[in-house]
């Protein structure tokens, strides 16, 4: 995903509708799909093990890379706001534990409608 998520960026058209793409990535960070699953699954073990004292450097470097992607993703809608970036990671985290954790109460449906609603309340997004 640290690999894939980047060069998408990077390839996309900025003639896109930036909402739209925006969604598109946030769901490269969801489990919506098996292989989706297992890759946040590991994530979110990664941004575990990040916190402790012992950490190396790529369990810490993950997780700020996928900050960095939030970051580029929000300055494709205007958004250039470090609290905004901290919020949107934020929400796809949690987004992401709580459809692992609990599948049958989070369908695909409600795990894409959510970084879609919180894209469309950013003030200031085009």
């Amino acid at each position: 995903m640290a690999a894939r998520v980047p060069a998408r960026l990077e390839k996309q058209s900025h003639d896109r509708d930036p909402r739209r793409f925006v969604e598109e990535i946030a769901g490269e960070f969801l489990p919506l799909a098996p292989a989706r699953a297992d890759e946040a699954v590991v994530r979110l073990e990664f941004s575990v093990a990040a916190i402790t004292p012992h950490a190396g450097p790529d369990r810490r470097r993950t997780p700020r890379r996928l900050r960095d992607i939030d970051g580029r993703l929000l300055r494709r809608l205007g958004v250039d706001d470090p609290v905004a970036t901290e919020h949107l990671a934020a929400v796809l985290d949690g987004l992401a534990l709580s459809a692992a954790l609990h599948p049958d109460r989070l369908d695909a449906d409600t795990v894409r409608a959510v970084p879609r609603h919180h894209v469309a309340q950013l003030p200031r997004a085009r």
